[in-house]
């Protein structure tokens, strides 16, 4: 019986070792290292390395992106600055040659009370007309250094209701001159571009 048993463990045995010898052939060998050779190990500090790069990368073209957006917006600042000053430069310029328009248009009825009485003047005394003259030169060139000037209106020309005030009609014979302005009873006067004072006229029906 015990022989039996004996027998026994070592046929377990050699089957063991058999399998043992089995599980490290050549071909259970080679099998694992081409499995390896597949699926290569990748090390762990080159998986971070790639990682970080990717990472960089990315903030990169986020930076990039930044730096377009407040490029742009920096220059949309810029050319706004710009035209705010450009607008106010302009605005302080126009402040200036119109602020003395009221006081300007106060003494355009002086001038024409001057130069009614240089007409008569004329007639009457020419002699003394000639220094009365000088006079009202002076308060020309003292309305074109304020960058007042005449209306220059001529009879026939056309009536332009942005420029003349017409005060009243006339009858014409000509044809020609019908809603034409026959006779201008005051002056009109331009403040640069601006009208200052109307032209007042009778024009032809």
């Amino acid at each position: 019986m015990a022989n039996n048993v004996s027998e026994k463990n070592h046929n377990q045995h050699e089957e063991q070792a058999t399998s043992s010898l089995d599980n490290h052939s050549p071909e259970s060998s080679t099998a694992t290292r081409e499995a390896e050779a597949q699926n290569p190990a990748v090390p762990t500090e080159e998986t971070a390395s790639t990682a970080t790069v990717t990472e960089l990368q990315q903030a990169l073209a986020q930076a990039h992106e930044d730096l377009a957006v407040a490029n742009e917006k920096c220059l949309r600042i810029h050319a706004e600055f710009d035209n705010f000053r450009k607008r106010t430069a302009q605005e302080r310029i126009t402040l200036i040659e119109t602020a003395g328009g009221k006081l300007l248009e106060q003494f355009l009825p002086l001038l024409d009370d001057f130069e009614r009485a240089l007409d008569a003047v004329n007639e009457e005394q020419p002699s003394v007309a000639k220094g009365i003259q000088l006079i009202h030169e002076k308060m020309i060139q003292f309305l074109a250094q304020a960058n007042v000037q005449a209306m220059p209106i001529e009879a026939g020309s056309d009536f332009n209701p942005e420029l003349h005030e017409a005060i009243s009609k006339t009858a014409v014979s000509d044809k020609a001159l019908q809603h034409k302005i026959i006779h201008v009873a005051t002056k009109g006067y331009m403040l640069k571009d601006k009208v200052l004072r109307y032209a007042k006229v009778i024009i032809g029906e």
